[in-house]
């Protein structure tokens, strides 16, 4: 793709549905920033900027966008939102090449393309190899994990790229973001900054969750995360860190120890004065995988729950019990002052139909659940359709 601007605005849009609306406070887009990190690295000619809809007015969005790309990170939480700045940006623009990607893009790309004619491309899994590509202008069909429409309008789809080393992607900080972002400490236990240490999961090669498959585990070397956290903190003042891998592998919390360890001592003592919050399943989250968390600074633990399923399992209340039940000794574990975050039970609930009955009664299992004393807090989403399975027609 050629143009004499050279100009991306990556935009991530205002959430609708889910918890994400209600937070205490919205952190800016990682996914965007990584990728503008990584865009700015290897293509120097391009301008790039991002943009987060949930700091600003969708409006005042509008009025800055003067690319001849703009790229649209969606969830299941702002997918409908992203439809509508797309649409709007093309009506003003009709020049400008839309792409999306995201999380909810993967199973779903050529359904998207299908329906939304104001939509030029779609990429599903790591986007960071196919928009340079893309950007650099590759023949569409080279270009990895890509859909887009043959002449006659048929959409083609390219097989997705294997996944990016993470060690590849620059340290990103806040330059590029050009929508306000002020950090002002950690008042809840979900005001954290995200980073991205992580990618993939340890449980399965293709969950029915999020519908992508993770190729494994990858990881940011320890010494490398430990570099973008200090940059973070010296350089805006952040001390309060959310790892956004989808469970975090314990075993990579005592390589990130043992680097700490290595660090120079000023390093060390600034260090010690950040907070980290990360995902684990339960039945990770017994005492003998808490010694290394706590070295690393980790002050919450979000027990996830994620199911698919076609009715409520019998097992489910055993499950979430056992969740909680570790709860105490996990605090215990980490010496976790009253003041300081704890475990948060958090829960994911995707159907593949729309059993009405089944999730009235899950939905009452789970507000039971805030009245254990050990459950801080109780987190809870539920989708309805899985994009996996392709029952949600509408994309």
């Amino acid at each position: 793709m050629n143009s004499s601007e050279k100009k991306l605005q990556l935009l991530f849009p205002r959430h609708s549905i889910g918890n994400a609306p209600y937070a205490p406070k919205l952190t800016p887009p990682i996914g965007a920033l990584v990728l503008a990190s990584y865009l700015s690295k290897k293509l120097s000619d391009w301008k790039v900027e991002v943009f987060d809809c949930n700091a600003t007015s969708e409006d005042e969005v509008l009025e800055r966008i003067d690319a001849s790309v703009v790229g649209i990170s969606v969830w299941f939480s702002n997918y409908e939102n992203g439809l509508e700045i797309a649409r709007k940006i093309k009506a003003q623009s009709p020049g400008t090449k839309i792409v999306f990607g995201g999380p909810h893009t993967n199973g779903l790309a050529e359904r998207i393309l299908a329906n939304n004619n104001f939509i030029d491309f779609v990429v599903s899994g790591d986007g960071e190899e196919p928009l340079v590509k893309l950007l650099a202008g590759v023949s569409l069909d080279l270009v990895s994990g890509l859909s887009y429409r043959l002449q006659g309008g048929k959409i083609a789809s390219n097989p997705r790229h294997l996944g990016i080393n993470l060690d590849e992607i620059p340290i990103f900080d806040l330059t590029c973001l050009k929508t306000p972002f002020v950090w002002g400490g950690n008042n809840t236990p979900l005001d954290s900054m995200p980073v991205s240490g992580v990618r993939g999961c340890i449980r399965v090669s293709r969950c029915e969750y999020c519908s992508i498959p993770t190729l494994g585990v990858r990881t940011l070397s320890p010494e490398f995360f430990w570099e973008q956290i200090l940059l973070l903190k010296e350089k805006y003042g952040i001390d309060s860190f959310f790892e956004t891998g989808d469970i975090f592998p314990v075993h990579h919390a005592l390589k990130l120890a043992q680097a700490l360890d290595a660090m120079p001592e000023e390093k060390k003592l600034e260090l010690k004065k950040i907070s980290i919050k990360i995902y684990l399943y339960p039945g990770m989250a017994f005492p003998k995988n808490i010694e290394n968390l706590k070295k690393i600074g980790v002050k919450t633990v979000l027990l996830e729950l994620k199911t698919c399923w076609f009715g409520v399992k019998k097992s489910l209340p055993e499950t979430m019990l056992k969740a909680i039940l570790q709860i105490p000794s996990c605090k215990k574990s980490m010496n976790l002052k009253k003041t300081e975050s704890a475990f948060i039970l958090h829960s994911f609930l995707v159907f593949r139909a729309k059993p009405k009955n089944h999730c009235k009664k899950t939905s009452l299992s789970f507000k039971k659940l805030p009245q254990k004393k050990q459950s801080k807090r109780l987190l809870q989403t539920r989708f309805i359709h899985c994009p996996a399975r392709n029952f949600s027609s509408g994309a």
